[in-house]
């Protein structure tokens, strides 16, 4: 065999080893997701959402919350992820949707490296759920008075890793954050996005100037 054709073969034999043992070292950090996040406390803790329920319609609200997540969880159980998702993200900015659609969206990245399938649009999607909770987080200072309305300007938005950072997106756990910092690495700004996006978010956190008047 000539020299040229057997150096070929080993370089090609080289990246083939150093492509699983990246594939692995990724399977390995997602794998451990349900170990390093409270799991079953998103599931099952009733979490306050980001518009406080009135006291007079709390019961229906309940009942209205249980069915929803109920739905999701039996898709799920059933693999259907995708409707899954779809039904987290109708009910967002609700707390606890936001949760599930990290949850299924952690569950569709190790089903996609079991499967030898790229899973970095979906911890690009996994992201950008984070930092859309960040944004309606409970404890936030700067609440829209439309959230519907602000959810709608911000689902499309482009949110940058690299001026935002992983430290402030409470959605995500430990393993979640390895994967990042394996895909973009690792950031040197650690922002709220509401810090990162200033006018852009704040203007539907003011009432306009015809309601003022």
């Amino acid at each position: 065999m000539p020299p040229f054709l057997v150096v070929v073969l080993l370089c090609a034999f080289l990246g083939a080893c150093i492509w699983f043992l990246h594939r692995t070292q990724v399977r390995r950090t997602v794998e451990t997701a349900d170990r390093a996040a409270p799991l079953p406390a998103l599931d099952d803790g009733k979490l306050p959402d980001f518009v406080a329920t009135p006291p007079t319609v709390a019961v229906a609200a309940a009942a209205a919350n249980d069915n929803w997540l109920g739905e999701i969880r039996s898709l799920r159980d059933s693999d259907q992820l995708d409707a899954a998702l779809a039904l987290s993200r109708a009910h967002f900015p609700k707390t606890q949707a936001f949760q599930q659609a990290a949850i299924i969206l952690r569950q569709q990245i190790r089903s996609g490296l079991d499967q030898f399938q790229p899973v970095g649009h979906l911890l690009v999607q996994l992201f950008h759920t984070a930092a859309l909770a960040d944004l309606f987080r409970s404890s936030t200072s700067h609440k829209p008075l439309d959230p519907a309305a602000a959810l709608a300007a911000m689902r499309d938005m482009s949110f940058q890793y690299a001026t935002i950072g992983h430290m402030r997106l409470k959605l995500l756990n430990k393993s979640d954050v390895r994967a990042l910092e394996q895909l973009w690495g690792n950031p040197t700004t650690h922002r709220h996005v509401e810090d990162v996006l200033g006018e852009a978010w704040l203007k539907w956190c003011r009432p306009s100037p015809d309601l003022a008047q």
